[in-house]
C-alpha cells in the first residue's frame, strides 16, 4: 500500500471510527470532547453532551441502557429512546470516540478512557492522593487545579452532589497548594512546640519533640525547611547538648537560619553562642508550658523569614572570620609551626574571604567556614 492510499485508508478509518487518537472529556463546565487538541462541537445540553458525561463519570463497568436512556431523557417523552441512543453512540463515535465506546454488552455502555482523559476523575484521583504515602508534587497539583473551569453542568445531567465532590476535592487542592506556598518552618521543641505551631498559624509548621525525630531530617534541611526554631534543653536533664548538636547541624548542613530558644537561659553574654552556632537569634521564653507568652516569638520569626536573614548571617560570619583569623594565628605561634603553616591559613582565609565577597549561599558560606575551624581552631570543634 503506497503512502497516499495509506493516508486515505487510516482518514476513512477515522471518519467510521475504528482508529482512536488522543482523547480528553472535560465535565468540570460545559462538557467538552478533545480529539488530538480539537474541540468537537457537542452543544452545551445535548443529547450528545449528557450521554458522553454520563459514560466519562460512570462506573468502570457500564451504565445499563435503561439507566443511561432515563438519565439522559428523565421525563421526558421519546419515541423510541433505545434507537435514539444508538444514534448518539454512532454520533460520539464518528466524532472521534470510535473503539473507546465499544458496542453495548451485557445491556450495558461503558467509555473506556483512563482517569487521567477525564477532567474530574483526574481533579479527584490527584486531591484522593493527598491522604497517601505519595503525595502529588507542585507541578501536579497545578495541573489538576488548572483543570477547573467551572461547576459541572448539571443540564448535562451530572448530579448536584458529585458537583460538590468535585468542589470539595478543589479545596483540598487548593489547601494544600496553599499549605506549600507558606514558609515552612521546623520546631524542634519537647514542651511546648504545638503551642508554638498554633501561634505561628500563618506558616506551614512541623513540630519534633526529640533530637532523634530530628536525625532522619538533617540531611534534607534547606529542601523541608526555610526557617528553624530549636529548643536549648529538649529533656528534663539535658543541660543543652541535644539542643546545641541541633543547631550545630543546621549551621554545618543547611542554609536554614535558626532561633535557639530556651526557658532558662545561661549565664553572661549570648555573642558567643550566637556566632559559634551561626544564629540568626536567641529567644528567651516566658515560660515552658502553653500559657507562656510568646509574642515576641512571632515578630522575631517575621525577622527571620525577611529578605535579610541569610545576608545578614553571611555578615557576621564575615566579622567572625577575622576574629578567627586573629586566635588562628595565635595559635600557630604559640604552638611554633612554622611561617608556611601560617601562608597556608591566610591563603585558607582568603578563599572564605572570596566566597563572602562573591555573594555565596549562606550554606556553602558555612562549609567553609565550618572547615576552616576545623583545621585552624579544633578546639571549637
Amino acid at each position: 500500500m503506497g503512502p497516499l492510499l495509506r493516508q486515505r485508508t487510516v482518514r476513512a478509518l477515522r471518519r467510521v471510527g475504528h482508529v482512536t487518537d488522543d482523547i480528553r472529556v472535560n465535565v468540570l463546565g460545559p462538557v467538552e470532547l478533545i480529539i488530538n487538541g480539537e474541540r468537537k462541537p457537542l452543544g452545551s445540553a445535548s443529547v450528545l453532551a449528557k450521554v458522553l458525561a454520563l459514560l466519562a463519570l460512570g462506573p468502570e463497568a457500564g451504565l445499563p441502557a435503561a439507566r443511561l436512556t432515563g438519565l439522559v431523557w428523565k421525563e421526558r417523552t421519546v419515541q423510541d429512546p433505545e434507537n435514539s441512543l444508538q444514534r448518539a453512540m454512532t454520533r460520539l463515535r464518528q466524532a472521534g470516540l470510535g473503539d473507546r465506546l465499544p458496542s453495548e454488552r451485557d445491556g450495558k455502555y461503558r467509555l473506556d478512557l483512563r482517569a487521567d482523559q477525564v477532567d474530574a476523575r483526574s481533579l479527584r484521583a490527584t486531591a484522593d492522593a493527598l491522604g497517601g504515602d505519595s503525595l502529588p508534587s507542585d507541578a501536579e497539583l497545578d495541573a489538576a487545579l488548572a483543570l477547573w473551569r467551572g461547576e459541572p453542568a448539571q443540564d448535562a445531567g451530572i448530579a448536584p452532589s458529585f458537583g460538590a465532590a468535585a468542589q470539595d476535592a478543589r479545596r483540598r487542592l487548593i489547601a494544600e497548594r496553599l499549605k506549600r506556598a507558606r514558609p515552612r518552618i521546623l520546631i524542634l521543641d519537647d514542651k511546648v512546640g504545638d503551642k508554638i505551631a498554633k501561634l505561628l498559624g500563618d506558616y506551614n509548621c512541623t513540630v519534633l519533640t526529640s533530637i532523634e525525630d530530628f536525625w532522619p531530617v538533617a540531611d534534607q534541611l534547606d529542601e523541608l525547611f526555610d526557617a528553624a526554631l530549636v529548643d536549648l534543653h529538649l529533656s528534663e536533664d539535658d543541660v543543652g547538648a541535644e539542643g546545641l548538636a541541633a543547631v550545630d547541624a543546621l549551621r554545618n548542613r543547611s542554609s536554614v537560619p535558626t532561633v535557639l530558644m530556651t526557658f532558662k537561659p545561661q549565664e553572661g553574654s549570648l555573642d558567643g553562642l550566637m556566632r559559634r552556632y551561626n544564629l540568626f537569634g536567641f529567644f528567651v521564653k516566658s515560660g515552658n508550658t502553653p500559657s507562656g507568652d510568646f509574642t515576641r516569638l512571632r515578630e522575631l520569626v517575621a525577622e527571620l523569614l525577611s529578605d535579610g536573614a541569610s545576608q545578614l548571617l553571611v555578615q557576621r560570619l564575615d566579622e567572625d572570620l577575622a576574629r578567627c583569623e586573629r586566635r588562628a594565628s595565635l595559635r600557630i605561634r604559640m604552638h611554633g609551626d612554622s611561617s608556611i603553616a601560617k601562608r597556608q591559613m591566610e591563603r585558607d582565609v582568603d578563599e572564605v574571604r572570596h566566597l563572602i565577597r562573591i555573594g555565596g549561599e549562606l550554606a556553602s558560606v558555612r562549609a567553609a567556614m565550618a572547615a576552616f575551624t576545623r583545621r585552624w581552631l579544633p578546639e571549637d570543634g
